[in-house]
């Protein structure tokens, strides 16, 4: 190659490598193109910020919510002194099953004990007196050979018909287990060894009240409602 070709060859490389510059039709005909692909997903920022907003407005009140329902929803049960008073009680162990072991333990069950309720709830004035009230009872217990007797299983029921302050009646229902020393005269139960305990859950007008009982042996007799 000549050397005056050189400075030509090197020259077309560079004329090669140069960018090209672009036409005022390219630049025009780019700029369209860009606004028009701005254009194509306006839509999609305009639906992404009304989206936005919907969340802002749904975290707002989810936090209203906690802020004033949730201590609400969380509030305490009411609790009111109550007392369970009943007479005329009435065992009949007619259809009882009855079975006593070479150990000397007997054990008794399908035996019904029924009796006469009234349960107050409050006190002084504002107290309300439901009268009329019907106990059934399924006992299963178990009597030891030293006289000592324990209700393990004791299906208690109270139904009060209607009455002032109770038009549709109301029962409680639960399980009541006790234990005490037995004698061999009326009442055969040692009263001072007396161990009581239920909760019984309300039903009908008694909806949403929770009757507790407790008694235990030389203490005095402490029952309450809860109401929810």
């Amino acid at each position: 190659m000549s050397d005056w070709a050189i400075p030509f060859v090197v020259l077309s490389c560079e004329q090669l490598w140069e960018p090209k510059k672009e036409s005022v039709f390219g630049r025009t005909r780019n700029y369209i193109h860009r606004c028009r692909k701005q254009k194509m997903f306006e839509p999609k920022r305009k639906e992404v910020k009304r989206l936005n907003k919907k969340i802002a407005v749904f975290c707002l009140g989810l936090i209203l919510f906690f802020c004033f329902a949730a201590p609400v929803m969380a509030a305490s049960p009411k609790k009111i002194p109550a007392a369970l008073g009943t007479t005329n009680v009435i065992t009949d162990e007619t259809e009882a099953k009855r079975v006593e072991n070479p150990n000397g333990i007997v054990h008794v069950w399908g035996a019904e004990r029924t009796a006469d309720a009234v349960l107050t709830i409050g006190t002084g004035a504002a107290a309300k007196v439901f009268t009329g009230g019907e106990v059934l009872v399924n006992l299963d217990y178990i009597i030891y050979p030293d006289m000592t007797t324990t209700m393990h299983y004791h299906k208690f029921v109270i139904t009060f018909p209607v009455q002032t302050n109770l038009p549709n009646g109301g029962s409680f229902e639960g399980v009541n287990t006790w234990s005490a020393q037995m004698t061999t005269t009326p009442p055969y139960i040692d009263l001072t060894t007396f161990d009581v305990h239920f909760i019984l859950q309300g039903s009908g007008d008694f909806e949403g009240y929770t009757l507790h009982f407790d008694r235990d042996p030389d203490k005095a007799t402490v029952s309450w409602i809860l109401i929810h």
